[in-house]
């Protein structure tokens, strides 16, 4: 026998056993690790499954808590509970901003948790499908110059006439009919105290030295992580913003106890609310999305600025050179005199836009022509609606309707009642499913404007 190795058979035996063992303990960890691979992958599909139950959770309670409110008018800030079960439930708060309405939904299924932010509008009612709704009834409406008109026009008994002027004959057109005002159709009146509470809430807290905050020298100091974060700044006096401050974070407050003034390029976010007890002056490129200013005194936007937002004063608004208020926008205003000559309680005027809706709700003396108006001037555009229960003087453009219990005009020496002179109004450019502050309808139809998973 040639020389070599001997192998026993039990030592075959004993290395074929390691090799089994080895193999075995090699496929038990591979069949533990793919057993414990899918045991992760349910729990996280079970995760995803109770995170969708809590944000489907979410959006019913906060769609279930509208339900129960379109019968009624929810001014204040409201918050309610509404139990969903033993281990379900939805936390739902609701709080005016402006002519809107924002509603937070927080949910909790099990131990998962949803917030859904959303901010509604209300449908608007069918009163605004018609180009120009006049609540005066005692004239006729009177066309002349170069007035456009596309739409229907609902007004008195007397309709709608194309007149010459001053020896100058109609050159303008209008396509639509002529409807008078009835049972079935009346000049709409709106529940504005729903926007006036939230301003003189604003102006008591003022009085009452309620707001504080860091002020906006000490902000500049603040490291830059921290000017990541929300925050409410505060001026005790007069506050002339500082150029060096380009921004502020989403959803911040501005509070001024006196006069703001931005004529430097200012970006305020999100959602920022902006607190101003005596006048707002802009003249820069100020801009930001659903933001609010609530002012006592006179409002001036000017320069360039771009934003959406809503703006509540006790005072005159003037909207003016390029500024821009993107849809959905609002300019409010309560002014019931004004000092010296003035007469308009909102002004549009250069190239000015805004998208959305001008709300005059005060009735002046009605015995008086020179009541309070709102006035668009030759280059102005408004795309949405003009609501005025005073007068409404209109040189410039309204893509949407006019609703106004006068037309205002003046010619020297003359002041004309229901005149419509060089203007341009056209329902069908107003874009589709618009949308209107709360306040026309005693039957609330909620419309979602914005919705944001939080969490």
């Amino acid at each position: 026998m040639k020389p070599g190795v001997f192998i026993s058979s039990k030592e075959e035996d004993g290395s074929a056993l390691v090799t089994v063992l080895i193999i075995t303990v090699i496929a038990s960890l591979m069949i533990g690790a793919v057993l414990s691979g899918l045991h992760l992958q349910s729990l996280f599909i079970q995760k995803d499954i109770k995170v969708t139950q809590a944000r489907y959770l979410a959006e019913k309670g906060a769609y279930e808590f509208l339900h129960k409110q379109s019968s009624s008018w929810v001014v204040r800030d409201t918050a309610v509970v509404m139990d969903e079960g033993l281990r379900d439930s939805v936390w739902v708060e609701i709080t005016p901003f402006g002519g809107f309405l924002q509603l937070s939904s927080t949910a909790y299924t099990g131990n998962q948790k949803a917030l859904i932010a959303m901010t509604f509008g209300e449908q608007s009612s069918s009163v605004f499908e018609y180009a120009v709704v006049l609540g005066d009834t005692t004239s006729s409406i009177n066309l002349i110059g170069s007035t456009s008109i596309n739409g229907d026009i609902v007004s008195g008994k007397q309709g709608v006439k194309e007149s010459s002027f001053k020896g100058f004959p109609f050159s303008g057109n209008y396509d639509g009919e002529s409807i008078a005002l009835g049972r079935e159709l009346e000049f709409p009146d709106i529940r504005y105290e729903f926007i006036t509470e939230q301003m003189e809430r604003v102006q008591s807290d003022f009085k009452a030295n309620k707001y504080s905050g860091i002020g906006v020298d000490e902000y500049l100091f603040l490291p830059e992580p921290k000017k990541n974060e929300s925050v409410t700044l505060f001026s005790n006096s007069d506050l002339v913003w500082p150029g060096q401050l380009a921004s502020i974070p989403d959803a911040s407050k501005l509070i001024v106890r006196g006069n703001l003034t931005i004529n430097e390029p200012l970006n305020f976010g999100s959602k920022t609310k902006i607190f101003v007890r005596d006048t707002l002056i802009v003249n820069s490129k100020v801009e930001g999305s659903d933001l609010i200013f609530f002012v006592g005194g006179p409002v001036t936007i000017g320069g360039n600025a771009t934003f959406s937002g809503q703006i509540v004063s006790e005072n005159s608004i003037t909207l003016k050179d390029d500024a821009y208020l993107v849809y959905p926008s609002m300019l409010f205003t309560s002014l019931e005199f004004l000092s010296g000559n003035e007469t308009e309680a909102i002004r549009l005027t250069g190239n000015a836009m805004l998208d959305g809706t001008i709300i005059y709700p005060i009735q002046t003396n009605t015995f008086n022509q020179e009541r309070l108006r709102v006035k668009v001037e030759e280059g102005a555009t408004v795309r949405g609606a003009v609501y005025s229960q005073g007068q409404t003087e209109l040189d410039g453009t309204v893509l949407g309707s006019v609703l106004t219990r006068q037309f205002y005009f003046y010619e020297s020496p003359t002041s004309y009642i229901n005149w419509i002179k060089d203007a341009t109004i056209d329902i069908s450019q107003r874009p589709e499913n618009y949308i209107v502050p709360f306040g026309f309808s005693d039957s609330i139809k909620y419309v979602l404007l914005d919705w944001e998973l939080k969490e």
